[in-house]
């Protein structure tokens, strides 16, 4: 039920955004149309995780290259931040190399295990977020195409170990990881963080 009056509110505020002119309404209704966005990806990437209907998992994948020491030795050792993702429900985060780490800021023991946008969260304090939502749909784009998927410049603030949240801004690709009979195993997130952006909000849609 939850889900059905999300999507029915997001279907009326966009509705509403085309018609209205008025800059202070639709202020407004971007912030709530951001904040039902959030909360359906947040009860879908829970439920179903990055893929859904049909093609979805039907039992969790072996991982054995993941062991591989081949591959751990190209992944640690990239210069270039990546992250791992289970595409299942919850969005486990399963690996992250040290250049991510050192980009973010992140340890891993504080975040490999937890669901993605537990310990990745939207910042409480800007109503306008859309990080969840856009990071959400770009991954369910790459695992519905079995393709990369790259956004748009992104600003998703990070929380710092205090609680507070400091702003930053990214541009993300999304790489399906393929196992045999083209079975979805992983997510991979390249990350590489932009200049500076000054004051900003979320770019509207």
């Amino acid at each position: 039920m939850r889900r059905f009056i999300l999507q029915s509110n997001i279907t009326h505020f966009q509705a509403r955004l085309r018609l209205e002119t008025d800059d202070a309404t639709r202020g407004t209704l971007r912030t709530l149309l951001r904040g039902a966005q959030r909360e359906l990806a947040l009860i879908d990437a829970e439920l179903q995780g990055a893929e859904q209907g049909p093609g979805s998992r039907s039992a969790p994948t072996s991982r054995g290259w993941l062991t591989d020491p081949a591959f751990r030795e190209e992944f640690d050792r990239s210069p270039v931040a990546f992250a791992l993702f289970d595409p299942g429900p919850r969005l486990e985060l399963v690996a992250m190399n040290d250049a991510y780490v050192r980009l973010t800021g992140v340890p891993r023991e504080a975040v490999i295990g937890k669901p993605l946008f537990e310990a990745f969260p939207d910042n409480p304090e800007n109503p306008a977020a859309d990080g969840i939502a856009n990071f959400f749909a770009s991954l369910r784009t790459a695992a519905r195409t079995r393709k990369p998927h790259a956004m748009a410049p992104q600003r998703y603030d990070l929380e710092a170990p205090d609680g507070r949240f400091a702003e930053r801004h990214w541009r993300l690709v999304n790489r399906p990881i393929l196992g045999p009979g083209a079975v979805l195993e992983y997510l991979l997130t390249e990350v590489e963080e932009l200049p500076d952006q000054g004051p900003s909000s979320p770019t509207p849609r």
